[in-house]
């Protein structure tokens, strides 16, 4: 895997996916699928949900070292870390 720390700029819910990057840019995100096997843990390493994370909070994601050619590329997320709010 590789991993990537980057300011969360938006999360959508519905079809669960984290965005991160530059939020005026979308050529400067990224995507990441959040699957039944994606790891959402706090600063201290406890379990938390997607709906518990908040856009401008620092993570360090954990994911597939392969991409999507589109824009934001995508990638599926192994392990979300949250390093800071």
């Amino acid at each position: 895997y590789v991993v990537t720390t980057d300011r969360i700029v938006w999360i959508d819910p519905e079809n669960h996916f984290v965005y991160t990057g530059n939020p005026n840019d979308e050529r400067g995100q990224m995507r990441f699928l959040i699957t039944n096997a994606t790891q959402i843990l706090d600063q201290n390493g406890t379990p938390v949900t997607l709906a518990d994370l908040v856009p401008g909070e620092m993570v360090r994601i954990k994911h597939a070292s392969f991409q999507t050619a589109s824009i934001p590329p995508q990638t599926n997320a192994y392990v979300i870390e949250l390093v800071s709010n």
